[in-house]
């Protein structure tokens, strides 16, 4: 049986041509973005993961579609729905291969093998109108998976990506056409991931080594954020709305609470506490600009 899972909240864009609507306009003028993907498959996650489409509808309901449908170019493959573009005209879809074989083998022993030949993941874009397709992170490939295509704020001829390369995640840029890709990392070692770029598009901050650090957009000057030694995992940046201050969590694994940092590394605090309760993390989210 087929059934639809959201990714996160519902991920709004103004349809293209209705770009000029009224805030209060019909709901029709508005594109969701979701997953569709089996789910009831007893052999296990691959066997549903494969099912895995890319789709849009209108927010009032209407005109459900799937988009990006030329990625799947072999079996084993499936798309997701990561996204939309700052333009709004083009949504960001996941494309994804996994050898069966290399299921097995990961389920046998218990751990994920994300190696060339076995598995293959790209960000790509898709116009939602003429359905043309753009694989950015194919152009120039450093690596056979590549996840977290973003848009840069404020510029839309970079973005930013993920790859894996030698098992190691790197934060990357690139420009809109899928060219110059540059690594961020402080160093190639450690494993750095999470990459959030500022809202003014000039600083960004990740996790290495689960850790938080802050450095130029170039990756330039990276600097930690807590240098507090009971601090021994870092997590889950997220820039205040202002591009002023650093929301993470920081402690012991199953046991971080919500801390605040300004980007310079001063005024760090701590804004709650789990009370001994321990557990997976969250991800943070600002709902006003901090003062």
């Amino acid at each position: 049986m087929k059934t639809s899972f959201w990714l996160g909240i519902l991920l709004l864009s103004t349809a293209p041509g209705c770009e000029t609507a009224q805030p209060r306009a019909s709901r029709a003028n508005y594109l969701i973005g979701y997953t569709d993907s089996q789910c009831d498959d007893p052999r296990g996650q691959f066997y549903n993961w494969r099912t895995a489409r890319a789709m849009i509808v209108r927010a009032d309901g209407t005109g459900r579609r799937e988009i990006g449908a030329s990625l799947i170019t072999r079996s084993n493959s499936w798309t997701q729905f990561a996204g939309w573009w700052s333009d709004g005209r083009q949504a960001i879809v996941s494309s994804a291969w996994e050898s069966e074989e290399n299921y097995l083998w990961e389920r046998e022993h218990k751990t994920f093998r994300m190696t060339e030949g076995n598995w293959l993941l790209d960000g790509c874009l898709v116009d939602v109108i003429t359905g043309a397709t753009r694989n950015l992170t194919a152009v120039e490939r450093v690596s056979n998976y590549n996840a977290g295509l973003t848009p840069w704020p404020g510029d839309p001829t970079r973005a930013t990506f993920a790859p894996l390369i030698n098992g190691i995640q790197h934060p990357f840029v690139m420009d809109g056409d899928g060219r110059n890709k540059q690594d961020l990392s402080s160093g190639k070692d450690g494993f750095t991931y999470g990459c959030n770029v500022s809202p003014d598009g000039r600083r960004i901050t990740y996790n290495k080594d689960y850790l938080v650090y802050v450095a130029e957009k170039d990756g330039t000057n990276p600097r930690r954020v807590d240098e507090i030694p009971e601090h021994t995992f870092q997590f889950i940046p997220t820039w205040s709305p202002d591009g002023q201050w650093v929301l993470f969590l920081a402690g012991e694994h199953y046991q971080c609470h919500p801390h605040l940092v300004r980007a310079d590394g001063t005024g760090l605090r701590k804004l709650a506490d789990r009370g001994a309760y321990s557990g997976s993390m969250e991800p943070l989210k600002f709902l006003r600009t901090v003062g």
